[in-house]
């Protein structure tokens, strides 16, 4: 068994008023899916983008605004959010307050933004 520390949230150059940290995945040895945790502060936002594989974004604190090319939905913190494959999908923060969410997929993350991430708008996150 290995114990790992969280480590602080840091800035993601490409995503301006996004923060992140890996709470699970390649930094921990595990390649077969990843658990990060980001925070958008107010108007931050991860353009529409589609993965060949479910996300799953679980809101732990304040509003998430989350798009699809077929509704918009505002996720208050203490929901889970699942997009099927293959669904446009933007997310936001359009609320004064910072929103905390943490996203989980079935891929390994050191290659996510690049492999499995087609972005319909704007660029790779990294």
């Amino acid at each position: 068994m290995r114990v790992y520390e969280h480590g602080d949230l840091a800035p993601v150059p490409t995503r301006p008023g996004i923060q992140a940290r890996s709470l699970a995945g390649p930094k921990h040895g595990i390649t077969a899916f990843f658990v990060q945790e980001n925070r958008l502060e107010d108007g931050a936002r991860i353009p529409m983008h589609t993965h060949p594989i479910d996300e799953v974004v679980i809101v732990t604190e304040g509003e998430l605004t989350v798009e699809t090319d077929r509704e918009t939905r505002t996720v208050p913190a203490g929901n889970t959010v699942v997009i099927p494959p293959g669904t446009p999908h933007r997310l936001s923060n359009r609320s004064a307050a910072a929103c905390t969410m943490l996203a989980a997929s079935a891929w390994d993350h050191s290659t996510f933004y690049r492999e499995a991430s087609t972005y319909l708008e704007g660029g790779p996150r990294q």
